[in-house]
């Protein structure tokens, strides 16, 4: 019979646990495994908090690897992608697009001057 890893701990300390490692597969079935042992409310809804985690991923972090450098027109195509924006955007979400197309902008002259410093 498996020990119980976390049969020590409190439901606040289990939550606490939860909060800080909600990326770790093997921690998040540990939790689950100890609350299904455990009868209050709060187990209960942790139960249910990690059980909604879980269906949603996004634990153990997946490495990118980017094949391809970002170039200073990808930059730039981005940024007109913002400036556009969409029909359904809100007043807030094309004030955001517009900001970060400045910032996409910015990111390309950079490279573009720190690309030309390379090649003279």
């Amino acid at each position: 019979m498996p020990t119980r890893q976390f049969a020590n701990l409190s439901i606040i300390q289990l939550e606490k646990l939860f909060d800080e490692k909600r990326d770790k597969l093997e921690t998040l079935k540990s939790i689950l495994a100890e609350l299904g042992h455990r009868k209050v409310p709060r187990a209960h809804d942790l139960k249910r908090r990690i059980t909604q985690a879980l269906s949603v991923g996004g634990y153990e972090p997946k490495v990118v690897k980017i094949l391809n450098p970002i170039s200073p027109e990808d930059f730039r195509f981005s940024a007109e992608y913002f400036l556009k924006g969409q029909k359904d955007w809100t007043l807030d979400e094309r004030t955001e697009g517009a900001a970060l197309a400045r910032h996409l902008v910015n990111l390309a002259s950079l490279m573009e001057k720190r690309l030309a410093t390379t090649k003279g």
